[in-house]
């Protein structure tokens, strides 16, 4: 642009200068651009990280001359647990003139959610611990690292070993620490009672001598196996020729769980003794024979009289005749007399009629015969 100076004489002199407008002032940062965290989706969360980026971080900025242009520079997340990740990017605003101003902040991708576990198996009981299966596997999902596989593991409590309580957990734990997990309840407890064999048959024994000592017997368990076990007798002697014992075989496991089996075993002497071979007999040729009379009496008792005088050995036997017609009398020695009054009596009172050695006709009964004198029949009536 040039001057000109001109005097009332028409005389003049020039000046020449430039005039220019320039815009040396960057843009203005009114809004800053902000930090964004955002929850992993496995993905990369690029529509996040897309969206942040297009928006400049949140950024704004003026400038007195002319509009405003942003750029960043993000090139990559990091790479971090899961898929998670971060990058800081710095937006520049950028005016017509090309002053710029910038701001800076960072996108992160974070995993704070646990996986999603399964749901736990159902409680179960079991009667031993050896049929408790081992533990399986069960899978959870993740947002961030997908499917995550666990193995159970146990805790035993068995303080009461009859009582034990497994309490079986899965724990799914994803890249980024986070963790959850599931229990299942298992409880082992012995309840049955062992299986008995069957019992011996029962048996009878005439003596008590002849029953043979209580024997082993076995059992099998469902946990313990084998339980083998010794018979206890209970006898009930009240009547000693009618015994019974009842034999019992009881099984009892760890926990207390019993079973029993019984015998019956008969104690009764139901057999005679064995006799002795008898005396020998005086010869019958020595007896005289008795002749039943022609009339046999009635069935009656025969009165008996002994009576032994203190001054002889001999005895004088007196049998009333059943038709009270006569008495028969025996002069013997004392226990040959009593062996006549058994016999007679027996005679007496059986249908063959009566049998005597000699009839005397006495008044009164049980009257001694003379001493030393032995009876003209000395043998005894058979």
């Amino acid at each position: 642009m040039t001057f000109t100076a001109t005097d009332a004489c028409g005389n003049s002199s020039t000046t020449t200068a430039t005039f220019s407008i320039e815009d040396t002032t960057a843009p203005v940062i009114t809004t800053e651009s902000a930090n964004n965290t955002v929850e992993c989706d496995g993905t990369g969360n690029l529509a996040d990280l897309n969206d942040w980026l297009a928006s400049n971080g949140g950024a704004s900025a003026t400038d007195g001359c002319s509009s405003v242009t942003w750029a960043n520079d993000f090139t990559a997340l990091s790479d971090e647990c899961g898929t998670t990740g971060s990058a800081t990017v710095t937006f520049t605003a950028t005016d017509a003139c090309g002053n710029s101003s910038t701001t800076t902040a960072t996108f992160s991708i974070e995993d704070t959610t646990a996986p999603t576990a399964p749901a736990a198996p159902a409680d179960v009981a079991y009667q031993c611990s050896a049929d408790v299966p081992a533990p399986g596997d069960l899978t959870a999902t993740d947002n961030c690292a997908g499917d995550i596989t666990a193995t159970g593991v146990d805790t035993v409590d068995d303080a009461d070993p009859c009582n034990i309580l497994i309490t079986r957990t899965w724990t799914f734990t994803d890249a980024c620490g986070n963790s959850a997990s599931v229990s299942q309840n298992i409880t082992v407890s012995d309840t049955t009672a062992p299986t008995a064999p069957a019992a011996p048959a029962d048996v009878a024994y005439q003596c008590s001598a002849d029953v043979p000592a209580p024997g082993d017997l076995t059992a099998t368990d469902n946990c313990a196996g084998d339980i083998t076990a010794t018979g206890v007798d209970t006898v009930d002697d009240a009547d000693p020729c009618n015994i019974l014992i009842t034999r019992t075989w009881t099984f009892t496991d760890a926990c207390g769980n019993s079973a029993s089996v019984s015998q019956n075993i008969t104690v009764s002497d139901t057999t005679a003794p064995t006799a002795p071979a008898a005396p020998p007999t005086s010869p019958t040729s020595a007896r005289p024979t008795c002749q039943p009379r022609a009339t046999s009496p009635q069935r009656t008792t025969v009165p008996v009289t002994l009576r032994q005088p203190a001054w002889t050995p001999w005895t004088a036997l007196t049998l009333q005749h059943p038709d009270n017609t006569h008495m028969d009398i025996h002069r013997c020695l004392w226990q040959q007399c009593l062996r006549v009054a058994e016999h007679n009596r027996e005679r007496y009172n059986g249908s063959d009629g009566p049998c005597r050695s000699r009839r005397h006709r006495l008044p009164v009964l049980g009257r001694r015969a003379s001493p030393g004198r032995p009876h003209r029949n000395g043998q005894l009536c058979r």
